[in-house]
Parts: C-alpha cells; structure tokens; sequence
C-alpha cells in the first residue's frame, strides 16, 4: 500500500509538473499551501506560504477574495482572468484562473487554482480589437456604406459587417440584418426586386465581380438611388461572402435628370432659333410682294367703281392679302424679329381692358375667372404683343375643352432663384410677373408637349388651325427678356406660366392697346417726301399714293443714290422714307448720314425684317419712327401724317 500511495504521488507529481498550467492550493486567508511550478526567477520554496495576494496588482485584489469566498463559502467554481504583478523589467501577464473547492470530509480544506496564461491571446484580442476600431474609424471617413454581405448555400443571407453609415442610408441598423439581411431587401423598390437578387445570384455561381444601380422605397414613400459594388469569394461552407460599397447616388441621378431635360430643352430652343432664322428670311421677302400687292389693290379700288364686279373681285384679293400679312406677322413674332415697342403696363389693366372681349370669346358654355393680384408689379413689354399672347392663350385653352369647363387667368408676383434656374434653360434668377392660364381640358400627351412650341404644329383639324399661335407667343415672350413654360398631362388639362421681368419703381403711362380702333385718317400734305426703296415695285405703290395726296415725291432705289441725290440738289426733304435692309447702305447709316446734312429731319423707317438693323431683337429704340411691312397707301400716307404733324 505505501507503495502504490507513493507511485500515486509520483504519477500526480508528475501531472503536476508537465502540466502548463499554474496549479496552487490556498487556503481561506489565500496563503499558498502548494505550487507546481513558480514562475522565474521565482522558485518554489519562495511561493510556497506567501499570500496569493502578493502576485496580483492591488486592483485586482477584490476580484480574488470574491472567488475565495465562492470556493470556501458556497462550494461552487469560479472563473476569472487577472493580470500578475509585474517583474522587476515592467512585463506582466495575463491568466485565466479556475478555482475550485477541495473537500475533505464535510469542509473546503483548500481552493485549487488552476492559471492559463492567456497573454498571447489577450495580445491578439487587443490587436483584432485595434484593427476593428482603424476599420471603424476608416469606414465612418468613407461617404458611403462599406459592408460584408453573406449568401448561404440555403439562400438566406446575412451582413456580417456594415459600417454604421447603415442606419442613415437604409435606416436600418447593423445589428437588425447581421444575421438576416431580410429587412434590407423588404426596403428594396418593388420595381428592382427581381433585377437585383438575380444579379446577386448570377454573382454568386460565377463569382463575378457585383454592381447595380438601383432604388429603395421607405415606409414613408421616399425614394432614393443607390450605386453599390462588391467583390465576390467561396467561403469554406458554400457560402459566398461579398466585400463591398455602397453610395446614395440620388443627387447624381437628379443632376443627371436635370441635365438631360436641360439639354432637351437646349436642343428644342436650338431647332427652333433655326426654324426662326429661316421663318424670318421668309417673312422678309413676303412681306415685300404683301406690300407691293396690298399697294397695287388699293389703287386699283380707287379706280374701279364701287359697285362693279371688279370691286368686289379685288376686295376679296385684299382680306387674301391681309390674311397673309397676319400670317407673316405671326412668323415674325416667332422669329423675334418683329418690331415692338415695349411700354411699362400693369398686365392686369390690359386683362381689365380685354376682359369683355375675352368673355365673347370663350363663350357662355365655358367658365372663365380672372385671379389678378392687387400687389403685382409692372413689366416693360409691347402692349399689342401682349394681348396677341393673351388672346392665343385662352384660344388655345378654350379649344382644348369640349362644351364645359373653365379657364382661369391669374396674375401674381414670383421670384426665380438658382434652383428654378438650373432646371429651365434660358431663364435668369430674379423678380418676376407671372401670367398664369390654366384650362381643365383633355391635356397633352408627351408626345405634343416635346413640340408644342414649333410652328405649324398642330393638333387641330386640317383648316383650323396653322400651328402658329403657341410658337408666336414663345418668340413674343423671349423677345421680351421672359419665359414661357407649361404643365400637363392627359385629362388633367394644361397650365402655362408666362413670366415677364418685373420693373421696379416705374410708374407707367397709359399704354395703346391694337384692340383700340385708330383715330387717325389719311390726309393731304404738301410736304417733299424722299422715298428709298430697294424693291421697285413697292417704290411705285408709294410714289403714286403720296403724290395722289399731294407731297412732292423724290425716290432714291438704295442709300447711296439718296445722298447722291441730296448732295447734288441740296434740296431741304421734310420726311425721308428708307426701307431698312439695303444694299450698300442701309437705313441706318443713311439716317445718321443725312442727320449731318440736314440736322433735325424726319425719317421713317421701314421693313419686313429688321435683322438688327436698327433695333436691338426688334426691340424699337425711343424716338424711332417705323412702319412694319407689309402696309397698304392709306396706311403709309397716315403714318406719313403722323411722323410730320409730331
């Protein structure tokens, strides 16, 4: 028996001593009773009836007497980790300490700690613990979301890691999909569902590289766009893990938006500059046989007799006539280039003033509301144009209803700021006043709204219509440094916004409205009229009606015969009548030419087309006199009358 007590010993002795733990009895008061190894450069005998308090930092002390009073008092295990003392070089080491009870009999004689050193993986926690937080503070630094995303072989997946930027790109937090990723894909647009998992899943078999664009839809309807890319690898279970990163690209694809309408609308402004280049050329030459044509029809009626067949013949040529110059009128309001001169008005005076006959002309089955501000502002445009652009309006909203409905026209202040202005091409920032008419007729489809500004485009009947009037009030309104835009939509009626540049501070006269029959008859005058005129047959009209009056006609067929003509006679001319566009010399230089010859005379500008010739976009200077062609001889000689009784 002493024999096998002794081998028994050895054998635990030697446990004890290869063992690589630290194994030691203590008693109640923590006196070490027993080590199996010390650690250097202590030895055993030095350990061995030393308190085991004596090798741990004071600040661990209580975390060791708890867990002798467990031991001792309740006969239970306890586990905890407790860093050592450190030698006299300044190292110390961590250990995992189990202790436990030794009973002998019915008493804990001893507790029996057992110490892992647990340094080296302390050293590593505290390493991977070091990198989570770079890698945190790194992906806080990052404008998107830096993510893993997990697919496993049963097709759940999960996101292992996603950088807090999770919570305020997708409102979800980290924690909710770390192990289920199915409330990240119930935010998903319903419209990109299907095109995303497919994606993921095409991804996953053949470990492509993943990236999409795509859209989420909040539980309070927002949308927003999102850019992601990730990298795909096999992980030892079948499972496929991405490593990737994810951006609101929503002010991008906004941007994007915004540029391509604007670009749109660039492309249409351009087409139309051309089709106005080439209306205006147009209008240029038709306005010329207009006036040589109205002329010859008008003299022709003083001729014939007023009741004979011929009369009648020639009366129906001139409403022909007429017709053709209002068409020519319309192209050249179109093309910006017919002559106005702008007043500062109060467009609500000119609804006041129109507003009977805009009533006729809606009609009783319609119902038609005037919404005018009483604080809004004033603009600076021509009168006549403006009531071409108001009457096209409520004719093009009154045409687009069936036998009810209402138009209103509404006026009121705006301000156009950088914002409005980035997505409206050839708009500024500024004051503005807005003219709005606003119909509840059948609308547009996207179709007609991508031309609805082009001339001769209609969606009128074949003989209703020339397609004319919504081009002409684009031309009329850009001319007068504004913008015209529109809303609609297929039975929710149509809605266009004219905006005038506002004038501050301007008190404005009282304005002519073409709406106002003219006063004004064709009377004699015994005046010398110089008639210059590049066209001959518009030079004859001319002479023969002013001289059937009674001026003293002298005609020049271009600017420099003119002054030829005047230098050499030095004849004193009351009134000089230049087309403007010339060959060799222009109105405009002959005007300032003769206003060194003679100083103080009177000229009369006139032409079909002004090409800036003496305007700047048609736009009238003050004190310039002009009679837009095409025109009749009762026309010129009141004009005529005009210029030299002022």
């Amino acid at each position: 028996m002493e024999q096998e007590r002794r081998a028994s010993e050895a054998r635990l002795r030697s446990i004890l001593e290869t063992a690589p733990d630290s194994i030691m009895m203590v008693d109640r008061a923590g006196k070490i009773l027993f080590i199996n190894r010390a650690r250097a450069p202590l030895v055993t005998s030095e350990v061995v009836g030393r308190s085991c308090f004596d090798f741990v930092p004071a600040e661990s002390h209580h975390r060791v007497a708890a867990a002798l009073d467990r031991v001792f008092t309740r006969r239970m295990l306890d586990e905890y980790e407790v860093r050592s003392a450190p030698t006299p070089d300044g190292e110390s080491r961590w250990y995992a300490v189990r202790a436990g009870p030794m009973i002998e009999g019915d008493r804990v004689v001893a507790a029996t700690l057992c110490a892992t050193d647990v340094t080296a993986r302390r050293r590593d926690e505290e390493r991977s613990r070091e990198l989570a937080s770079r890698l945190q503070k790194i992906a806080s630094q990052v404008p998107g979301l830096v993510f893993q995303f997990k697919l496993r072989p049963d097709g759940t997946s999960c996101m292992p890691y996603a950088s807090d930027r999770l919570r305020e790109l997708f409102r979800v937090s980290p924690e909710d999909v770390r192990d289920d990723a199915r409330k990240l894909f119930a935010i998903l647009h319903p419209d990109d569902y299907k095109e995303i998992t497919e994606s993921i899943r095409y991804s996953a078999s053949t470990l492509h590289p993943w990236q999409a664009e795509f859209r989420v839809k909040f539980s309070d309807g927002e949308v927003r766009w999102f850019y992601s890319n990730a990298v795909p690898e096999t992980q030892p279970d079948g499972s496929t893990l991405w490593h990737g990163f994810a951006n609101d690209i929503s002010q991008r694809r906004e941007s994007d938006r915004a540029k391509a309408q604007l670009e749109e609308q660039l492309r249409q402004s351009q087409k139309v500059e051309s089709i106005g280049k080439l209306a205006g050329g147009v209008a240029h030459d038709f306005n010329n046989l207009l006036t040589s044509m109205m002329g010859f029809i008008e003299l022709a009626l003083t001729e014939a007799g007023a009741e004979s067949s011929a009369a009648e013949y020639l009366a129906g040529a001139m409403d022909a006539a007429r017709r053709g110059a209002a068409l020519t009128q319309q192209l050249l309001a179109f093309a910006r280039k017919k002559m106005v001169r702008p007043e500062v008005l109060d467009i609500n005076e000119v609804l006041q003033r129109m507003g009977t006959m805009i009533r006729r002309l809606v009609g009783e089955n319609l119902e038609l509301t005037l919404s005018l501000s009483p604080t809004l502002g004033k603009v600076k445009v021509d009168v006549g144009s403006l009531e071409q652009v108001i009457m096209n309006l409520v004719v093009n909203a009154r045409d687009a209803m069936g036998e009810s409905g209402r138009i209103t026209l509404e006026t009121r202040n705006a301000f156009l700021d950088d914002d409005y202005c980035r997505t409206h091409a050839e708009t500024h920032p500024g004051e503005y006043v807005v003219l709005t008419v606003t119909d509840t007729g059948v609308g547009m489809t996207p179709d007609v709204q991508k031309r609805v500004f082009e001339p001769f485009f209609t969606t009128k009947p074949t003989g209703e219509g020339t397609g004319l009037g919504l081009a002409m009030c684009h031309g009329i309104v850009k001319q007068a440094g504004g913008n015209i835009s529109f809303t609609s939509a297929p039975g929710q009626g149509s809605t266009f916004r004219v905006f005038f540049p506002r004038m501050i501070g301007v008190t404005p006269p009282q304005p002519i409205s073409i709406w106002t029959p003219a006063t004004t008859t064709a009377s004699a005058g015994n005046e010398t009229v110089l008639l210059v005129e590049d066209e001959e047959t518009i030079l004859r009209v001319a002479r023969e009606a002013l001289s059937a009056l009674g001026y003293r006609v002298i005609t020049a067929p271009d600017g420099v015969r003119a002054m030829e003509l005047i230098e050499r006679t030095l004849e004193r001319i009351d009134l000089v009548i230049t087309d403007v566009v010339m060959p060799q010399m222009g109105g405009r230089e002959l005007a300032t030419r003769l206003a060194v010859v003679q100083p103080g005379i009177r000229i009369l500008f006139s032409s079909g087309y002004s090409e800036n010739a003496i305007s700047a976009d048609g736009v009238l200077d003050e004190g310039i006199n002009f009679l837009q062609k095409p025109y009749t001889p009762t026309t010129l000689a009141r004009r005529v009358r005009e210029v030299l009784d002022r």
